[in-house]
């Protein structure tokens, strides 16, 4: 049996996260993980809160977080846990070398590939909108040959959402890579990877500057680099003497791919040893305390005792809720309680995906006190040393709300805290 301080079950940004907080105090521990999150799907970007409560009036988590109901992640932790969370990442993205920017009491809208603006609370500098309103000029940079991104499409909607009153035009990069590809399309990490490249940067700053004047703001889509760092960003910023913003495009994403290695480099860093493969089947449960964790990998069982641990599973689409055939909703691991909207299962989805309501089912989840610990319907912990974050809980819709990351954040890092004091 394999014996440490803390073990983090689930891979994610939750997980992570949980992981080098609990570390960089100075304890041991281990990461039990099957798959590696949505990192690539997520943007790199951390939405703490936009819209609370309609998809008409957006607001900052600072101004809305005691207008959420009760059971919200954010209402149980309080905004000085969520502030705390929010400087940990700050400082931890800083330490790593690839600083991000935002807080708790603004929006910052970015850009998107179709035009439009997507509100966030925690970003990397690389993209800083505020730019395109300073310019009178704006460039915006394709790549011939690249899939799945359309820079007339955001010309015209950054016309309507930026304003008309600017200059746009729109420079197309050659990176002449078709050899290197094997003639299949040409993809945004394709791009991304030739600009972690001294050669790639330089040959793409040298074609932009037959057609870019100084002074003007350059929108490129989500490829400046796949690397926890600013090089590419610097280069061009430097040679073209202009501002420069990103894009967010359809995944697989590159500022994802920039955060997930940040993250991974700082927990090896901090000691944390990462199980891969590793599904958790059952727990070892005696008189309300967790003693251990069963795991099966490489075909074995493994056992994994802790002083407490940190579930992080996720929500239905990585088995960390699970819908039985009875309409009944499970954590499959523990067997925690959960909160559900309603037991009858035409009621769990709203008609409109798109509505102006969230989704029942998205605010089901564990139901946890403000220390992250799993609670009955009594508010009594179900397990002492036990302690859940993200998506496992309940009383929020990420989706609608615009918080998944922001709640993945802060109730990992209460998590770890709460599991450092077992």
């Amino acid at each position: 049996m394999k014996a440490c301080d803390v073990v983090v079950i689930g891979g994610g940004i939750s997980g992570i996260l949980a992981a080098i907080a609990a570390a960089k105090k100075g304890k041991s521990v281990t990461m039990l993980r099957y798959g590696y999150g949505a990192f690539e799907i997520g943007g790199g970007l951390i939405d703490l809160m936009a819209y609370p409560n309609n998809k008409k009036e957006s607001s900052s988590l600072k101004n809305c977080i005691n207008t959420l109901p009760n059971d919200h992640p954010y209402s149980k932790l309080g905004l000085q846990r969520v502030e705390a969370a929010v400087e940990f990442l700050l400082e931890l993205t800083k330490e790593e070398g690839y600083a991000y920017e935002g807080s708790v009491d603004e929006l910052h809208w970015v850009p998107t590939a179709v035009g439009t603006m997507k509100p966030t609370g925690l970003y990397p500098k690389s993209f800083d909108a505020q730019v395109l309103k300073k310019a009178d000029t704006i460039y915006l940079v394709d790549f011939k040959g690249l899939k799945d991104y359309y820079a007339k499409l955001t010309e015209k909607m950054l016309n309507k959402t930026i304003g008309k009153d600017k200059k746009y035009e729109i420079v197309t990069v050659d990176p002449r890579m078709e050899d290197a590809i094997g003639g299949r399309d040409i993809m945004i990490m394709d791009i991304a990877r030739w600009l972690d490249t001294k050669e790639g940067q330089k040959d793409c700053a040298n074609q932009l500057q037959a057609f870019v004047k100084p002074g003007a703001a350059i929108v490129f889509p989500q490829v400046l680099g796949t690397m926890p760092s600013y090089d590419a960003y610097d280069k061009m910023k430097s040679e073209l003497q202009c501002d420069i913003t990103e894009a967010l495009c359809i995944p697989p994403s590159a500022a994802g791919m920039r955060l997930s290695r940040l993250l991974h480099n700082a927990a090896r860093k901090h000691g944390v040893k990462i199980i891969e493969k590793a599904r958790v089947n059952s727990a070892v449960i005696t008189d309300g305390v967790c003693g251990a964790v069963v795991v099966s990998g490489g075909g074995k069982e493994h056992t994994y005792a802790a002083k407490s641990f940190i579930l992080v599973t996720g929500g239905y689409y990585s088995g960390g809720l699970e819908v039985l055939d009875n309409n009944k909703i499970i954590e499959p691991i523990f067997n925690l309680p959960i909160k559900i909207m309603s037991q009858k299962e035409d009621e769990w989805a709203n008609v409109e995906l798109f509505s102006n309501q969230k989704q029942p089912f998205s605010l089901a989840g564990v139901m946890v006190n403000h220390e992250m610990c799993p609670v009955n319907e009594k508010g009594e912990k179900v397990l002492k040393n036990v302690f859940t974050a993200g998506r496992n809980l309940c009383g929020y819709d990420f989706c609608f709300e615009k918080s998944g990351n922001g709640v993945a954040l802060a109730s990992a890092y209460q998590a770890a805290a709460s599991a450092m004091e077992v």
